[in-house]
């Protein structure tokens, strides 16, 4: 197969992040999945990892990426337990 020069190409992340080849009932919130310490998998967030970018990759990248990363890291130094549960004013419909 041969793509035509000057070709647009999207790529679906939804798509890839709900595969059920790469994760157990992927539609299910499931954060901890996501937690090695609870028996979830170790996956790079960054971007080298295309099973889960959340801010995506390569020249696309989020340009909020290391704010975000650095905001989750000074929340885990609270030193309080993890609460995986759904926030306040989540609901099992989104």
């Amino acid at each position: 197969m041969v793509i035509p020069a000057n070709t647009t190409a999207m790529v679906n992340m939804w798509a890839i992040t709900h595969d059920g080849v790469v994760w157990d009932d992927p539609h299910k919130f499931m954060p901890e999945r996501f937690v090695a310490e609870m028996g979830g998998v170790d996956v790079d967030v960054r971007g080298r990892d295309l099973r889960l970018a959340p801010f995506g990759a390569g020249r696309r990248v989020c340009p909020g990426k290391n704010l975000g990363l650095a905001t989750v890291a000074l929340g885990g130094q609270a030193g309080g337990p993890l609460r995986l549960g759904r926030g306040q004013g989540q609901t099992s419909g989104f």
